[in-house]
């Protein structure tokens, strides 16, 4: 087999691979299987006729083309790992020589693995840590919000106070043109805390039940909707309910109910989890810094248009996915931020090129420090999945898969390279 590699702009490589007679035989001979296999052969089964016999049938030259067809990909396969060449999208085949009884030849366009150029001598960065520190005033912060969770409504005919609830039918135009989502049935609000639209709480205090007001406020500059940020808006408030709001106090008794036998042990509790938080968090930031530092100081490829593109839909799912789980429609998220899909994807780009760089950075240090993965490592990963995905027989399939295998060694590939570095250069 004669290879030809010849490297081209925006991370493609041409590949030109020419295969002997003797070479290219044995895809000629599994293309007339594949063909005696798909058409009926009188006096032969299924898949099992002579070459000769379909070579009278179809004609040798259908043969050939089978040939190429189904072998060009295994032998592609082949070059690139013997050349180390990684390919990130579909290759482009162009057929440069395809007669009967003569050598095959033919091209092929590959969007390629960008290099890393040059590494950032990462040995000489440093990264300061910063305290992971809780102050009571979080811990106080966080009983208040535990406090709210339990608080009693009851319903009431008296006007609302500051510190109430009032539930009401709203709707809201602006030059006298109902606004896209404007209008709100058994809309609650609770006056003591910040609405969206400053003012509005202060509207609603000492309205009654069964009473309708009218008010002019305006947008808040930032609103998400474009259209109507810092316009003036008429509302017309129709309150439904008020309700007083009772808390509980603080004490053991909102301690049991959260599970703890007193309010110190809730206070204890309440610290400890929000110290473990604050060090994942801490040394997030850490891993974070350190590889955008790295990135930024080492130089790369071009990033091809495809891998950048597989960045951006990755990340699209992702966001799907956290909304989904929010419970909300990715529709209405479209129009809460007031972008098409093209936009975010736009707005994705820059945030996706780092991805890359950053996934290549932490590939060049696993070689550069021959950073690997046992077996063992391996299979003691994919067993605590297993156990994980106890009750999803379709995950546990999954699992299993030999792709699977190599997810997993990536990932326990790349969190030997950031504790490594982050050995070395967080101080």
């Amino acid at each position: 087999m004669q290879i030809t590699k010849n490297n081209l702009p925006k991370s493609l490589v041409e590949i030109t691979i020419e295969l002997s007679t003797e070479e290219f035989e044995p895809h000629l001979k599994e293309a007339a299987k594949k063909i005696s296999s798909e058409h009926k052969f009188e006096g032969f089964r299924p898949g099992n006729a002579p070459y000769d016999v379909v070579k009278n049938r179809v004609g040798e030259g259908t043969i050939y083309e089978t040939a190429l067809e189904h072998g060009a990909r295994k032998i592609l396969a082949e070059v690139c790992q013997k050349e180390n060449i990684n390919p990130v999208g579909h290759p482009e085949f162009d057929i440069l020589k395809l007669v009967p009884k003569n050598p095959v030849s033919f091209k092929v366009t590959i969007p390629v693995l960008p290099k890393v150029i040059e590494l950032a001598d990462y040995e000489k960065l440093e990264i300061k840590k910063k305290e992971a520190k809780i102050k009571d005033e979080d811990i106080e912060k966080v009983l208040k919000d535990l406090q709210k969770m339990q608080t009693v409504e009851k319903e009431t005919d008296k006007s609302a106070g500051k510190e109430d609830k009032v539930v009401i039918d709203m709707s809201i135009s602006v030059d006298n043109v109902p606004i896209d989502g404007g209008d709100s049935k058994d809309y609650g609000v609770y006056l003591s805390e910040e609405h969206y639209i400053p003012g509005f709480n202060e509207k609603l205090v000492g309205i009654k039940k069964d009473e309708t007001k009218e008010f002019k406020l305006k947008f808040p500059k930032e609103h998400y909707q474009k259209n109507f940020a810092g316009k003036e808006a008429d509302f017309k408030v129709t309150c439904k309910n008020v309700f007083e709001l009772t808390l509980p106090p603080v004490d053991d008794k909102l301690a049991e109910k959260m599970g703890q036998k007193t309010l110190n042990d809730l206070k204890d509790m309440i610290r400890k989890n929000m110290q473990s938080e604050a060090e994942t968090k801490e040394s997030q930031r850490q891993e974070i810094e350190m590889l955008e530092k790295i990135s930024e100081k080492s130089k790369f490829e071009d990033v091809p248009e495809v891998l950048l593109n597989n960045e951006v839909e990755r990340m699209l799912e992702e966001i799907k996915n956290g909304i989904t789980k929010q419970g909300m429609l990715f529709e209405d998220y479209l129009k809460q931020i007031n972008k098409t899909i093209i936009q975010l994807k736009l707005d994705f780009t820059p945030q996706a090129v780092k991805r890359i760089k950053t996934s290549l950075v932490i590939r060049e240090i696993a070689q550069k420090e021959n950073i690997k993965v046992d077996e063992k490592e391996i299979a003691e990963a994919i067993e605590k999945e297993m156990d994980f995905a106890k009750e999803d027989a379709e995950k546990q399939k999954q699992i299993r898969t030999p792709e699977y295998a190599d997810y997993m060694r990536a990932i326990l590939t790349n969190r030997k390279v950031i504790e490594l570095l982050k050995s070395k250069i967080v101080k």
